[in-house]
């Protein structure tokens, strides 16, 4: 009988430390999951950073590139796909922040109270083992003393109660865990599967829009541009006086910009745009030409000069002066 008990008790306590190995194995598993994953989502904001980055340099290198204008135009549309990259990317590491880590990292908590709820079985397990001690001694010191023998084996007998009570309790609060364990990782990964076959969907669309975008750069297009400049002297001055005047306009656009609306543009842009193209030296020759002609006229200090159009009205000194320095 002795023997039966003994082996009883033996299963019992393989099932509590079998329990208690389960959620130690889960917390440790859930712990490294979390951290594989948060490293991850520092990679997706490193990468969603990156696109953004080389966005603004195919841009920056679309806009400065006056001569090869396919290259040009090829370079703005393939910067936008990957702004639209970034985007992807953007939303990947808020999907990760927002539903997916939060979901992973509450086991820790939920794993320290599974260990809480197994330790209350250690106890009941002592308890028991002392009272089958005490049973055990009193059968051997006096086998006579039968209420004593009794009220040993009753204790026994309850403290083996309690550890099935306690060991039942356990086994369905950890058959809980156990499903809702599995619930939640599934969905979760199902989440980030999910969200990777939509970046990846989404990413080729984009991807193949700026293939695309390549194909339509035309290197005997650019290269004709390039000889055409190159076979005219005056056109890399006129080349570089529109440079110089792109960058001017873009600056005065900016700082106008924070006087006027979005909506409104101001209304001597047109004015300074074919104003300066018009070279300064060919300002004086015309002069010298046609002193006693209306299109041509000189201020009071004789050293700036203002330039007509037909009927239109003279444009200010200060303008003047910035075509000829633009010139220059």
């Amino acid at each position: 009988m002795s023997h039966t008990i003994k082996k009883g008790i033996d299963l019992r306590e393989l099932q509590a430390k079998f329990i208690q190995n389960r959620v130690t194995q889960t917390e440790k598993n859930m712990a490294e999951l979390c951290r594989a994953l948060t490293g991850y989502t520092l990679n997706c904001a490193r990468l969603r950073d990156s696109s953004d980055h080389i966005s603004q340099v195919l841009t920056y290198y679309s806009e400065s590139e006056t001569v090869s204008k396919s290259l040009s135009r090829g370079l703005l549309k393939l910067a936008t796909v990957m702004t639209e990259l970034g985007d992807i990317r953007d939303a990947e590491v808020k999907l990760l922040e927002e539903h997916i880590l939060p979901q992973l990292a509450q086991y820790e908590d939920k794993c320290k109270y599974a260990k809480s709820e197994v330790s209350t079985i250690g106890g009941a397990f002592t308890r028991e083992a002392n009272r089958r001690k005490d049973c055990e001694k009193l059968r051997q010191r006096n086998m006579k003393n039968v209420q004593s023998s009794t009220q040993a084996e009753t204790d026994y007998a309850k403290a083996q109660a309690e550890v099935i009570r306690q060991l039942k309790i356990v086994e369905e609060k950890m058959q809980v865990f156990e499903e809702q364990k599995s619930k939640d990782l599934k969905g979760v990964l199902q989440m980030l599967v999910v969200g990777q076959m939509r970046q990846h969907a989404r990413g080729l669309e984009l991807c193949t829009q700026g293939y695309g975008a390549m194909e339509d750069i035309s290197e005997q297009e650019d290269l004709q541009s390039f000889l055409d400049i190159l076979s005219e002297p005056e056109n890399i001055h006129r080349l570089e006086t529109v440079k110089k005047t792109t960058a001017s306009n873009s600056s005065l656009n900016t700082i106008a910009g924070l006087f006027t609306t979005n909506n409104r543009a101001p209304q001597h842009e047109q004015q300074v745009t074919d104003a300066v193209v018009i070279p300064s030296h060919d300002i004086e020759d015309n002069n010298d030409s046609n002193e006693d002609e209306d299109n041509i006229e000189e201020d009071d200090d004789g050293g700036n000069k203002t330039v007509t159009m037909g009927t239109s009205k003279p444009q200010p000194n200060s303008l003047v002066q910035r075509i000829k320095s633009l010139a220059n």
